[in-house]
């Protein structure tokens, strides 16, 4: 099932075209070593840039966070309910590795920081199409130097839309984590009854950590403490002195089916390396099934993780995204099956 549908509300506009850049350095894990720490981490413990992308005439301005200098650049897309943190972990892990890489996430509309003019139009259409526009501004129009799309559950699907579309160019891979067509559309009946029982408020955003661990949203306490506090924001209601979801994913309910109906038949047609990573093989549909005995992509099972496999293990996450770029060589007929997911 798709794990994570959140609630409410948009936070404060950033100011247009703002930029927030800070020396990256590799930063400490004095913290990491704090089982009881809730404390929320900032976004400057794992990327070197943050700043406000106007695209759409300037009527719209998308949250980027962006590391590295040089080399092959992911551009990751996180899913419904998240932001471009949930990649924060995965993103430190591939910045301290040798291969020179390059790394962009973005908050899509209707979340984290990025603010549009229309936030209830939230289709495979209107999101393929912010990407390719902010691939653009950030990239430069008809850049052509070396991309590997990495998308999760709602952003897998605009991934693989994007890559689909030969909308940007210089695309080589593309990694889909915890989705698979035929699982999310046969879930979608059960997910508002999932939405419901979700908290909507929270005391404090350690409030909102302890919540995400205990009930194994997430597995991991690093990723928690960097993930969930930039999903939640003050309540608009001043008096109330709690914390609420910034995004209510049960507005964009009219675009479920949209985003997965025909994913599996777009993601085999993408002419570049594939990989699909899942928590369990019982996710593949027929048609996944036979193109993985045929060869056509990479499958990765982690058994351990839940369905942020990104938080749950994000070092396999990032040997994943680094052998993509080092163009390693690996049978892809028999899937990976990785045990004991660090946690």
């Amino acid at each position: 099932m798709l794990r994570e549908v959140l609630g409410r509300a948009m936070g404060p506009p950033p100011s247009r075209g703002s930029s927030d850049v800070r020396p990256f350095m590799a930063p400490r894990d004095d913290y990491d070593d704090d089982q009881d720490e809730l404390s929320p981490l900032p976004w400057d413990k794992f990327f070197s840039e943050k700043r406000d992308v106007p695209i759409n005439a300037g009527k719209d301005v998308f949250r980027v966070y962006s590391s590295g200098t040089e080399g092959p650049m992911f551009i990751m897309f996180h899913g419904g309910g998240y932001t471009a943190m949930t990649w924060a972990v995965v993103i430190r892990k591939l910045q301290r590795s040798s291969t020179p890489n390059r790394v962009l996430a973005f908050d899509c509309r209707a979340h984290g920081g990025t603010v549009t003019e229309d936030i209830s139009d939230m289709s495979l259409e209107k999101q393929t199409d912010d990407a390719v526009q902010l691939i653009a501004a950030v990239c430069g129009e008809g850049d052509t130097s070396e991309k590997v799309f990495v998308g999760h559950s709602m952003g897998a699907a605009v991934a693989t839309a994007v890559c689909g579309s030969g909308k940007v160019k210089g695309i080589t891979g593309l990694v889909v984590i915890d989705v698979v067509e035929g699982t999310a559309m046969a879930s979608l009946s059960a997910m508002q009854l999932y939405i419901d029982k979700i908290p909507t408020s929270f005391n404090s955003a350690e409030d909102a950590v302890r919540w995400s661990l205990t009930s194994r949203s997430a597995k991991t306490r690093k990723a928690a403490r960097v993930s969930t506090p930039d999903r939640i924001q003050p309540a608009p209601d001043t008096t109330l002195s709690k914390w609420v979801w910034r995004t209510d994913l049960l507005r964009t309910e009219p675009y479920w089916r949209g985003w997965y109906q025909g994913m599996s038949q777009r993601f085999l047609a993408c002419p570049v390396r594939k990989v699909l990573m899942l928590a369990g093989t019982d996710r593949l549909d027929t048609a996944l099934t036979i193109a993985q005995m045929q060869g056509k992509f990479r499958l990765i099972v982690l058994p351990d993780c839940g369905h942020c496999i990104q938080e749950d293990d994000p070092q396999k996450t990032a040997e994943t995204l680094l052998d993509m770029v080092r163009k390693v060589v690996i049978p892809v007929r028999m899937p990976v099956v990785v045990q004991h997911a660090a946690y």
